[in-house]
């Protein structure tokens, strides 16, 4: 029964680890891809700080300049120019 039952054990095991390295390597795959949504967002948010530091009658004409487009729509454009 003991050795049935460390067979089983060991079964778990290997299971576990299993899972344990896919869920890490899934994590390494999409890391990339949150990444650049996140430096993107970064950008567009310290683009509209930059705006809100002008002088109060410049403020408004540079918001209205900035890239309002989210990062699915960015990334959709620029997939197609390649």
């Amino acid at each position: 029964m003991q050795l049935t039952h460390r067979a089983g054990e060991s079964s778990r095991k290997r299971i576990r680890q299993t899972l344990a390295r896919g869920s890490l390597l899934a994590l390494a795959l999409m890391m990339p891809a949150c990444t650049r949504e996140a430096w993107y967002e970064g950008m567009k948010h310290s683009a509209e700080s930059q705006c809100r530091q002008q002088a109060p009658g410049d403020t408004q004409a540079c918001l209205e300049r900035l890239n309002r487009k989210s990062h699915a729509d960015y990334d959709k454009e620029r997939s197609g120019i390649r």
